[in-house]
């Protein structure tokens, strides 16, 4: 049987509390599903700076510009459903409209589930 390979650690390369604290800051709105994918691109970015092979680290640096991006891509996104609620789509208005941005869709338990 074929063992999967475990993957290697991400390094924290001289990010700080600082850092972390101002990336709080920065994405204070975000809800749990944004702050995962920010995780995640923090991580893909690590491993994508990794062209020494010396492993995944992420910087300060590499840290705010996926910060900043993912930033802009959430803001691009909460347009688009602000814009699709004031124009009345039927997918997505403003009554249908979840309090971070997303749009909410009745799942078949009758709760609410934020897409």
């Amino acid at each position: 049987a074929r063992v999967a390979p475990v993957p290697k650690r991400v390094r924290l390369d001289g990010v700080t509390r600082d850092d972390l604290a101002r990336a709080a800051r920065r994405t204070e709105d975000f809800s749990g599903r944004e702050l995962a994918k920010l995780a995640v691109a923090w991580r893909a970015a690590a491993y994508g700076a990794d062209v020494a092979g010396t492993g995944p680290a992420l910087t300060p640096q590499l840290m705010d510009a996926v910060t900043t991006n993912q930033l802009k891509q959430t803001e691009i996104k909460r347009h688009w459903y602000a814009a699709a609620a004031a124009a009345g789509s039927s997918a997505s208005s403003p009554s249908s409209a979840s309090p971070r941005g997303g749009v909410a869709s009745s799942s078949s338990s009758g709760g609410l589930a934020t897409a």
